[in-house]
């Protein structure tokens, strides 16, 4: 299960609710998350590639239920402003 995963391995642990302090409950592990924005930062790194308007042509083969067809079309990308996020 993910849960159990989650807690094996650190990512989660044991810590107050938000809502209601008194109350324990899985919370993801600060420490464990400390790397994660740079690791997205590095990841998203390797996308730099897309960015700009392409033009695409996709050849859809027939199936039993419908025919082969061509979708042609444009799609532009971009990343966000700090390059938080890549976006179409």
């Amino acid at each position: 299960m993910l849960i159990e995963r989650l807690f094996s391995t650190g990512i989660m642990q044991m810590g107050p609710s938000r809502v209601d302090p008194r109350r324990h409950v899985g919370v993801f592990n600060p420490a464990a998350l400390d790397g994660l924005p740079a690791l997205r930062a590095a990841e998203l790194a390797k996308f730099r590639w897309i960015t700009g308007e392409w033009t695409y042509e996709n050849a859809v083969p027939a199936t039993a239920v419908s025919p082969a067809y061509t979708d042609i079309g444009t799609a532009r990308f971009s990343f966000s402003l700090g390059a938080a996020e890549l976006c179409r």
